[in-house]
Order: structure tokens, then sequence, then C-alpha cells
């Protein structure tokens, strides 16, 4: 390992345009029992329409090591620099562009540190579609908890509301980084489908506003509901069955290699029963 002056401004410059240094660990998405579903599971409650995808840190070259930063070197100062790798990481170099380019500063015993141009070719990176897949087998995602108004039995000609645990309601990403390689697969919530179990579907935007008793009925409003016309009589268990499908878009980053973009959605979803009566009338 070597420490070059024009290797440590090289790296600072690195740094100022926004290099990423890669994130050698798992992190976010903490699946917990119960509520969460990881997605590379068999499980009939998921939808995945995509290939199903923990990353240690492990390095390539002559820079790895424990501690050691991996920074990928922008595009634009690759051939002002790649002449400053040492020949004897992976010999004669011809084409800087047949290898992924690291500035790999590592700490020293005295506190210090060593900044070195670590080449590694393009042959002998970690694959980012395998790290993905690893990350989408590792990644969880929670099923959607439902709640209506009217609490219980559902009125005809009443509007529903819906809505569902608006906690869950956000971004869920794993990473995975081996050989220099990071890649991160990140979920976000789309909408909400409700399937109402009589042949009507009502899609929501985002997890519905919930109902407060504390509040007048004509000083809130909500932007998802339904109104049955029938009874749910007759039905199994006098109850509609009906659903609701948290529709997340999904893509993927990868840092220090080529790859990442957008991947087919994933859907969660749980099912309740609704009952739905009708009101009667007394006359006097």
């Amino acid at each position: 390992m070597r420490t070059r002056n024009s290797l440590i401004v090289a790296a600072t410059v690195a740094v100022s345009l926004g290099a990423a240094s890669p994130a050698f660990a798992d992190h976010d998405g903490e699946g917990g029992p119960g509520g969460w579903v990881d997605v590379g599971d068999d499980d009939s409650e998921v939808g995945v329409g995509a290939e199903d995808g923990s990353g240690g840190s492990t390095g390539s070259g002559g820079g790895s090591g424990t501690g050691c930063s991996w920074d990928p070197v922008p595009e634009e100062l690759i051939d002002e620099i790649w002449w400053e790798a040492d020949p004897t990481l992976v010999g004669p170099i011809e084409d800087p562009a047949d290898y992924m380019w690291y500035f790999v500063v590592c700490p020293t015993a005295d506190g210090g540190y060593t900044t070195d141009l670590v080449p590694v070719p393009l042959t002998e990176l970690a694959d980012p579609i395998e790290l993905r897949d690893q990350a989408m087998d590792i990644l969880s995602l929670p099923f959607p908890t439902i709640a209506m108004n009217p609490v219980g039995d559902q009125v005809v000609h009443l509007a529903t509301w819906l809505w569902i645990d608006d906690a869950i309601w956000q971004t869920h990403s794993k990473s995975v980084s081996a050989g220099g390689v990071t890649t991160t697969v990140t979920a976000t919530p789309q909408r909400v489908i409700w399937d109402l179990g009589n042949g009507d579907t009502v899609v929501c935007d985002g997890p519905g506003t919930p109902y407060d008793p504390s509040i007048p009925s004509d000083e809130q409003a909500t932007n998802c509901s339904y109104t049955y016309t029938n009874t749910s009589a007759g039905q199994p268990g006098d109850a509609f069955q009906a659903t609701a499908t948290i529709e997340w878009s999904l893509d993927w980053t990868v840092t220090g290699a080529p790859g990442g973009g957008p991947l087919p959605a994933l859907f969660t979803s749980s099912p309740v029963a609704v009952r739905v009566a009708e009101m009667q009338a007394l006359n006097q």
C-alpha cells in the first residue's frame, strides 16, 4: 500500500464531486413478526412482479482491509489519474474502461491513513444483479392494517370510510455489499387497492384518513370511501370478503458498478370480513 499526496488530493476532489462511499452493512426496512412479509419468501399474500432477488465488507485489489473505504472514482477523473495505479495490482493496463476505479483509504496504526488508487477488472467485480437479488430476499414489506368507519357493521347507502395504518406508509429498503459493490433495493408505497368483496374496487392514492369520533362528522372528510348499495345477507358468514392491497413501486441503485433502475411493482394484501346491514326505519 502506497501513500501519495496526489491521490489524497484526488480523493478529496472525488468527495467534493459527490462520489459515494459504499456502506458495507444492511440497513433500514427491518421486518417485524406478524405484520411483515419477506419479499423473497414464497407467500401467497404477496404478489411479486419481479425476479426475486447480509452482505459483508469485502474488498478487491490492493486496498482491501477492515476499516477501509472504497470510493468509486468519478468518471471525469479517470482519464487524468488512472496511470497512478500500482501496476503490481493488476498488471499493465491498456484500457482504463476495462476496470472499475476506486480510491481506497485505510487507517494506519499511528492514527493516519493511506490512500491508494485501485483498479478492479470488470470481470472480477461482484455481480450487482446477484447482490440485488440478495437484497430482494431480505427486504421485508408490511401488510396493511385495515380500519373502517362505522366501526363494526356497515350500513347500506351510508358512506364507509376506508383507511390503513399510516405508520407503514413509508419507504423500506435493504442494501447488500460485496467486492466494492453495494446495491440497494427500495420499495415505496403508491396506492391502496380496495376490493370490497361485492365485485367493486376503489383505488386510493394514499393510506386514507382515519375517522375521529371526537370531531363532528360535518367537520371532517375523507379521500377514500365506498358506499354499499346491497346488504351482505346470503354471503358466506353473511359478510363480504374484502381485501386491501398496497401497491409498492420498486427500484434499485448500485454503487461501484454499472446497474440500477426501476423494477416491477410488489403487492402486499390483507383480508377483512365486512358485514353490511340495512337500517330499518320505524313509523309512528
